[in-house]
């Protein structure tokens, strides 16, 4: 019944009770297939997957985190490279290399 992923098929179970029209027009038939979703939780917590899934909900926090960081460093560069074509069209960058300065 639960062969790979209990947690998967509890997701199916419990999709199903609640968008099957068979179990919304027959209260009996409701109960048994919540019970079923209710047996598949209780699978999965005997398999460890509720552990397993909450250690790969915490890898993926932390590889959003890298990632944001990441996005925040490009960012703060892109917005300074606006000032920098702000600068570049007022001509300040032109004048200093015309004065021979040679820097920018």
């Amino acid at each position: 019944m639960f062969a790979k992923s209990p947690t998967k098929n509890q997701k199916n179970f419990s999709d199903d009770c609640r968008g099957n029209k068979i179990y919304v027009e027959d209260g009996s038939l409701a109960c048994l297939c919540w019970e079923k979703a209710a047996y598949g939780i209780v699978v999965a917590k005997e398999k460890g997957c509720t552990k397993a899934s909450t250690e790969s909900a915490k890898a993926v926090k932390k590889q959003k985190t890298a990632c944001l960081k990441a996005f925040s460093k490009c960012k703060k560069a892109e917005d300074a490279a606006i000032a920098l074509v702000h600068t570049c069209m007022a001509g300040e960058i032109n004048m200093v290399a015309a004065k021979g300065e040679g820097r920018f």
